[in-house]
């Protein structure tokens, strides 16, 4: 990921020049990460992620092949800062 010019940009966004995702690293959100829905493919690697409950409404996507997991209960996915470049 594309980060700002210089560390004195009053809002530090990094662009994925591939798929156009956002991080915005003042507000710690990301954006433009696919509808979550009852299917889940992973930010990361691609691959379909897993979840818990596995009667509806699924509250925790995971994936197993690189770690990747949304909490939708709380809105927040962890395990993506680890692939942010520097």
């Amino acid at each position: 990921m594309v980060g700002p010019a210089s560390p004195d940009v009053p809002y530090p966004i990094f662009v994925c020049a591939l798929d156009g995702v956002v991080f915005d690293r003042r507000r710690d959100l990301w954006h433009g990460l696919g509808e979550i829905g009852t299917q889940l493919a992973c930010p990361v690697c691609g691959r379909a992620m897993e979840f818990e409950p596995k009667e509806p409404p699924a509250r925790v996507f995971f994936c197993y092949q690189c770690g990747t997991t949304f909490d939708r209960a709380q809105g927040t996915w962890f395990g993506l800062a680890y692939h942010q470049g520097p």
